[in-house]
């Protein structure tokens, strides 16, 4: 591949905001052009065309990359519409990146990691944490040996945000009822950074509840999970949202 590398995107919802400014400032330094976009409402992909300089907006995926010269398309739409759009680029071998989470189950995952392969597909999932600086800088001090061989490690998390009746309805509506919640929109971070630093998880053992009372029972506010590795070391790791936070104390 010569020149500058051709970007299309899919998707147009609140997260997709950091994917189009980050795409914008690689566009402005001349590493990538970014050529068409792709949402299913036609106006607001309109709008982030224009926000973000985009010349081609489409309403269909498929045609935008039958119509459209495209070396990599960023996915970044809810993860039931994932398995369709991956497999359309893969047939086309279109390399993709992928929000997280990557299916809505893990049989859809593993079927769809299997068509990549046998495709010869290139997809990577799109997970940051783990790029967070503090990590690999811990990481490169475990692998030099400065601190010794880890057999303890916690984490524990408590976002702000998801508190309350009108919890994400007015960004990420379709969070409101989402299965499985908390594991695969906050706990998949974590779970991939663990595996990035320490290796393979070979046990996991969850307590999952419920605190916001006007949430879904599918989805699981509170999360308190241990996990083991091969190499014997525990880690547990606590994350959630309060239902309220209060505004006095007794």
């Amino acid at each position: 591949m010569s020149g500058r590398l051709r970007v299309a995107t899919a998707g147009c919802g609140y997260f997709s905001q950091f994917h189009y400014n980050g795409w914008k400032r690689m566009a402005t330094a001349g590493e990538i052009e970014l050529v068409a976009i792709c949402n299913r409402t036609r106006d607001k992909a309109e709008e982030f065309a224009e926000l973000f300089d985009i010349p081609k907006v489409f309403e269909d995926f498929e045609l935008m990359l039958d119509s459209v010269d495209v070396d990599l398309v960023d996915v970044i739409t809810p993860p039931e519409t994932h398995s369709a759009k991956i497999g359309a680029a893969v047939e086309r071998s279109v390399a993709a990146i992928c929000q997280k989470p990557f299916t809505p189950s893990l049989r859809e995952a593993e079927g769809l990691v299997a068509d990549i392969a046998a495709g010869g597909g290139r997809v990577f999932i799109h997970e940051d944490f783990r790029f967070q600086p503090w990590y690999p800088k811990l990481k490169s001090l475990m692998d030099e040996g400065a601190i010794g061989d880890p057999y303890e490690i916690h984490f524990w998390l408590r976002p702000g945000d998801g508190q309350g009746p009108e919890a994400y309805l007015d960004r990420q509506p379709y969070f409101h009822k989402m299965p499985r919640f908390l594991v695969f929109e906050t706990a998949i971070h974590l779970i991939d950074t663990f595996r990035y630093m320490f290796g393979e998880v070979t046990s996991v053992y969850a307590d999952l509840k419920r605190l916001n009372p006007r949430s879904s029972p599918a989805r699981t506010p509170l999360l308190s999970c241990s996990i083991s590795r091969t190499a014997g070391a525990a880690y547990s790791m606590a994350t959630g949202w309060p239902t309220t936070l209060p505004t006095t104390v007794a």
